[in-house]
């Protein structure tokens, strides 16, 4: 006899095998001034390429690369 809002399972149980467990995060923010620009500048760099002689280039032109966006987004702020 089951009472008013219980249940009763019937069957075999079936476990599923052990599995590595893996979890993504994505973080956006936008940056709103020179001074956090400034203070972010290096933080977007990709460390897992920068092994061997060609990460040094690398390095290089993601620098450039992020002080071109950097310059873009000032100029941005100014004509808004």
């Amino acid at each position: 006899y089951l009472t008013v809002g219980s249940f009763m399972v019937r069957g075999k149980k079936n476990f599923l095998p052990p599995s590595q467990l893996e979890m993504g995060l994505a973080v956006l923010f936008r940056l709103g001034d020179e001074d956090s620009m400034a203070r972010h500048k290096n933080e977007r760099r990709d460390f897992a390429l920068m092994d061997g002689d060609d990460g040094d280039d690398y390095v290089d032109e993601l620098e450039k690369t992020l002080e071109d966006d950097m310059a873009d987004m000032a100029i941005r702020n100014v004509e808004a």
